[in-house]
């Protein structure tokens, strides 16, 4: 290929990165641009109006952030450059949310130099190294991951409200404190002695009878 392209390399182990970079350099139409460390620093190369990019190579576990971020940030900046994931990483959320953010391709850092090389050249082509259905599929496991979280988030919302029901703070004179708040279960005031010491009779029992709160008239 006659024509010059511009890669960037977002990678946080110089032992890594700088090789990669010499690399890919010693191919007459590859030129590494930037070589950012983190997010932090991949923004700031972005913030530069007159920076050109055609590649971006993307680890996804920087020590600020997610490589995703940067991907959407690029595709949003420079809508022509296109994204290739380089990570070690297996963890099928971090790359389905590369893939959700834009990335056009993902490789693991093991793969052969020249198929590197070839991928690189592929993208700044226009080529699209995920396929449809890859996409569709990597997408769809997101909308499974994230409802999983929502449910996860409705029961412990449900959990601490009935908690709350069912705890409240208490200081027991010439007790030992162990902590700021010493939390016993709610007795009603007016119980006798002998009934709200019996395991029968405290808020436990009622809790998990019904969703009520626990003190009674």
């Amino acid at each position: 290929m006659s024509e010059e392209i511009r890669i960037i390399v977002v990678d946080d182990h110089d032992t890594f990165r700088d090789p990669l970079a010499f690399m890919l350099e010693r191919e007459s139409d590859l030129t590494v641009v930037a070589r950012p460390r983190s997010l932090s620093e991949a923004r700031e190369v972005l913030e530069g109006a007159e920076f050109a990019v055609d590649v971006a190579i993307v680890d996804l576990n920087l020590p600020d952030g997610s490589g995703a971020d940067f991907i959407s940030e690029l595709q949003s900046s420079r809508p022509r450059a296109m994204a290739l994931v380089l990570s070690a990483t297996t963890d099928q959320e971090d790359l389905a949310r590369a893939i959700e953010a834009g990335a056009a391709g993902v490789m693991h850092k093991s793969a052969p130099m020249s198929d590197l090389v070839e991928a690189v050249r592929g993208l700044a082509a226009g080529e699209q190294l995920l396929s449809q259905e890859e996409v569709i599929e990597a997408l769809r496991f997101l909308v499974r991951v994230r409802e999983i979280h929502r449910e996860a988030q409705r029961a412990i919302d449900t959990l601490t409200r009935e908690s709350a029901k069912c705890f409240r703070p208490s200081r027991r004179a010439g007790a030992t404190r162990r902590s700021p708040v010493d939390f016993t279960w709610a007795q009603e005031q007016s119980t006798p002695t002998s009934q709200a010491s019996s395991p029968s009779s405290g808020c436990l029992r009622d809790c998990k009878r019904s969703s009520s709160p626990c003190a009674t008239a």
